[in-house]
């Protein structure tokens, strides 16, 4: 049958909703195949939702698999770095993976002194680049407990990047790069796999769905060019839906003499244990003759207790790095993404200043992260922590020649609220940590329902 055009709209009223269906018993079709484009079916006004996925571009939208986001509290080596340059020195960490992707938390600010990078250097070894603005060379401090957090290899991507030159004037850039993975409202971590003296990395964000600005920080005095085709490591988390109540400490309980024939209760503080979690099992991680483990609680909020026994002749324990799994009734996210506002006021020509800003929820223990939404000409963002209770630090240098006030714009913020057990400075001890194990489904179908309830599809709770 030919269609007809109408020249004039008419207007009319029903008191009915209108039926799309006519009731017949073969059912309702929208939209049929044919011509030249087809009947395409959309709705007025709906705007679409990015297709949520925990995973790393389109061949990995299968992606499911369990990770584990692992935070280790350390006393990191430290030395010497010269004035307006940048050192990475590298630490021991025991338990880093070679694959991992990380991030670094400095528990206080030094002035002139910033974090620039950081990356895995190896199996259980990672690099720290410091930044150092002033016009003297500055030393961080030795005792400082560090916050790292290591990200499983199955939850992070690569991409191999080349770089344009970095000038000294301003000190920095920010340059943008296609990297297959990059979701939009995520949190962006990358990791540069080498060290260039003078060069750091002081912010990524996302820009859009397979693509991230990278800011290059340059404390040289000349242009410095990035190594060509390298291949950067990323991880890109949303909020990590809690679906795991078992938590992993390692802790490390000190050296205990145990007698012949006896039992010894080996208590250790271990922060973030709860009064009512429960300790399903602990392994210490070498043997030693006639010595044995035979009992765990929680012997109050914060403390673990071992019971050791010695069957034959007196022994002392070792010093190490004990694992105890703990379950705990309610399990919580251990990344929260979130954005908030912040203004920041005037940072000095020539070095560094950390700015305090209310984000609330956030707890003393909570590790942090920051995502600058704008690149600002010589301004980079060298340090972030939890300095009180809602309270969000960062630490802001100012490469130029004159003050610049930082733009009030929106930052992306990640909170890392694992309680872990404390970083012990003991000589001889290994690292503390806190793991736990996030589920890719869980997350996907947690961001669906937002999605749907954003398409007006399904109601809110």
């Amino acid at each position: 049958m030919a269609l007809t055009t109408a020249t004039t709209a008419v207007t009319q009223s029903f008191s009915a909703p209108k039926q799309v269906s006519d009731d017949n018993s073969q059912g309702t079709v929208l939209g049929v195949a044919g011509g030249p484009s087809g009947d395409l079916i959309g709705f007025y006004g709906a705007t679409a939702v990015l297709q949520p996925v925990l995973g790393f571009g389109t061949e990995q939208l299968n992606l499911q698999n369990n990770g584990t986001l692992t935070k280790y509290q350390h006393t990191l080596t430290t030395g010497s770095v010269g004035a307006t340059t940048t050192l990475e020195t590298t630490s021991t960490v025991t338990g880093i993976l070679a694959a991992d992707v990380i991030a670094v938390n400095k528990p206080a600010a030094q002035a002139g002194l910033g974090i620039a990078g950081y990356r895995v250097t190896a199996a259980d070894t990672i690099g720290v680049n410091y930044s150092v603005i002033s016009s003297g060379a500055i030393t961080p401090t030795s005792t400082d407990a560090y916050d790292i957090i290591g990200i499983s290899a199955n939850y992070t991507t690569t991409a191999t990047l080349t770089p344009a030159a970095v000038g000294a004037t301003p000190a920095g850039s920010e340059q943008i790069f296609s990297v297959p993975g990059a979701v939009v409202g995520t949190f962006p971590i990358v990791n540069k796999p080498t060290n260039q003296a003078g060069l750091g990395i002081s912010n990524i964000r996302v820009t859009a769905a397979d693509q991230v600005a990278i800011t290059f920080l340059n404390n040289s005095s000349g242009s410095i060019t990035p190594t060509a085709a390298e291949v950067y490591s990323f991880a890109f988390l949303p909020t990590l839906i809690p679906t795991d109540r078992s938590l992993v400490y390692k802790f490390s309980p000190a050296t205990t003499a145990v007698g012949a024939s006896t039992t010894v209760d080996v208590t250790t503080a271990v922060v973030g244990v709860l009064a009512d979690d429960i300790i399903a099992g602990v392994s210490k991680p070498s043997a030693q003759a006639g010595l044995g483990i035979t009992g765990y609680r929680v012997s109050s909020a914060g403390n673990i207790a071992v019971q050791l026994y010695e069957g034959s002749s007196a022994v002392t324990s070792t010093r190490e790095a004990y694992a105890a799994t703990v379950l705990r009734k309610q399990s919580l996210s251990p990344f929260v993404v979130t954005t908030q506002t912040l203004s920041p006021t005037s940072v000095a020509a020539g070095t560094t200043a950390e700015q305090t800003f209310t984000v609330n929820a956030l707890a003393v223990s909570t590790s942090v992260l920051v995502s600058k939404p704008t690149y600002t000409p010589g301004i980079h963002v060298v340090g972030m922590r939890v300095s009180a209770a809602s309270t969000l630090a960062i630490t802001y240098q100012n490469s130029g020649s004159v003050a610049v006030v930082p733009p009030s714009e929106v930052y992306t913020i990640a909170a890392i609220p694992l309680q872990g057990p404390g970083a012990v400075t003991t000589a001889g001890a290994t690292t503390n940590s806190i793991a736990v194990g996030f589920n890719g489904s869980a997350t996907n179908s947690f961001a669906i329902k937002n999605a749907l309830v954003s398409l007006g599809l399904i109601a809110a709770s």
